[in-house]
């Protein structure tokens, strides 16, 4: 990516404070709190900020917050309702999805919809087929190219990105022959041993959930771009690649993120190389100030238990979630799905494909499988990284309603209404919006 790519420190500044601005106009209810005993939470914070240098605008679309994730056992009776990764950079790029997605269904829905964020590539909707020399993929919509992805994060990623900042003057006492190499290095571990695959959560005494950090799961980003699977069915992925990572000023070490996101470079063939490009993002430091950090919390504070979920276009201010879930929903139920969650994306990018040819495909599995493209770029990946090892399949029928009592036919959108009302508190029913 060329140099004149890179944001000035007052652009910086500013992208930064358009995230922070749509952080403040989210309740209240669903952000760290000071605790009975007087311990103060924090949590990390990730925002999309779509930047257009012709007229100068900033629109923040998608934001989240959290730090959590869930086990892997979980993860395989969930049918797709219950989020994996709650990390702020992964539930960002989820919003980030479910925003694009969402303004695919009003041009859908209403062909007189102008959107500014989306064109129509493709007047007719064509079934993704994958024949033995490649994807027959033609997605109907697209990023407006005039719009450039930028991802404020407030804390380095997680992983090989973060090792130099987190080892910082500390020697470890270990031998290489204790190391697994065929297994991924959990967090912390060996922080010593750089440009590694590392899993989420750090501590080890927690539960293992083998979701990759987000250092790794950025560094395949620049390769795939910020579409996930399976919208790229729909969503073209080319002009949807971030172009630039902006930390705070004082957490950016260059070196780490060289090597971290370097590793993406040479893994684009002309086998996986026709949907997709190798697109190395820059980064850039902001000096604006996030109320919630870790800083901000001081040495006893805790991190919260609880996920903030932004989408612009959504159909509510805010969705919280916890341990996966959407707060105050029963486990288990269809009304637990958040809206960023793999069955409700999944569900209404099936809504799409449906515009045109049938499709035969009636699992998750199936539908991702769907871009044969994307599958053997992950793998090339996989391979070349060590310790790379797939967590569990979450395996669902797309035919299943989520949620069953959604107001309206406005796919899994409907049910976010009662997210940030409480904390945490009895499920309400979702009220249908005003129009």
């Amino acid at each position: 990516m060329s140099q004149d790519r890179l944001l000035d420190d007052e652009t910086a500044d500013s992208v930064a404070a358009t995230a922070f601005a749509a952080y403040s106009r989210c309740p209240s209810k669903t952000k760290p709190t000071t605790r009975p005993d007087g311990t103060p939470e924090w949590t990390n914070l990730a925002a999309i900020v779509l930047l257009r240098a012709t007229h100068q605008e900033q629109v923040c679309v998608a934001l989240a917050t959290g730090v959590k994730t869930t086990p892997d056992k979980t993860i395989r009776s969930a049918k797709g309702r219950i989020l994996h990764d709650c990390h702020a950079e992964i539930l960002a790029l989820r919003a980030f999805n479910r925003f694009l997605i969402n303004e695919c269904l009003k041009i859908q829905e209403n062909p007189s919809y102008l959107s500014r964020y989306i064109i129509v590539k493709n007047q007719q909707v064509t079934a993704p087929r994958s024949t033995s020399t490649g994807n027959n993929i033609k997605a109907r919509y697209s990023l407006d190219p005039e719009w450039r992805i930028c991802m404020v994060i407030t804390e380095v990623p997680c992983g090989d990105a973060s090792m130099e900042n987190l080892g910082a003057g500390i020697e470890e006492n270990w031998s290489s022959g204790e190391l697994d190499e065929t297994f991924p290095l959990r967090g912390r571990a060996y922080f010593a041993k750089l440009g590694v695959v590392r899993t989420k959560p750090g501590r080890s005494d927690a539960p293992l959930s083998l979701s990759k950090s987000c250092s790794d799961k950025l560094m395949l980003r620049q390769l795939t771009s910020a579409i996930q699977s399976p919208a790229n069915l729909v969503i073209d992925p080319k002009n949807a690649y971030i172009s630039t990572l902006l930390v705070p000023k004082d957490r950016l070490n260059c070196a780490s993120f060289e090597r971290a996101f370097g590793r993406a470079v040479g893994l684009l063939t002309s086998t996986n190389g026709n949907r997709y490009r190798d697109v190395r993002f820059r980064w850039a430091t902001f000096r604006t100030p996030y109320e919630h950090s870790r800083d901000a919390a001081g040495e006893q504070g805790k991190p919260s238990n609880v996920s903030l979920i932004y989408v612009l276009n959504g159909s509510t201010q805010a969705e919280a979630v916890i341990k996966g879930i959407r707060m105050g929903a029963k486990t288990g139920t269809a009304a637990s799905a958040s809206t960023v969650s793999r069955a409700c994306l999944a569900e209404d990018v099936v809504k799409l494909l449906q515009a045109g040819p049938a499709d035969s495909r009636r699992t998750y599995s199936e539908l991702k499988k769907a871009d044969s493209e994307r599958v053997r770029l992950k793998e090339t990946v996989r391979q070349s990284l060590e310790g790379w090892q797939s967590t569990a399949e979450d395996e669902f029928a797309l035919d299943e309603r989520v949620p069953s009592e959604r107001a309206a036919q406005d796919g899994c959108r409907a049910g976010s209404e009662a997210t940030a009302s409480s904390r945490p508190s009895p499920a309400k029913k979702p009220r249908k919006e005003r129009s």
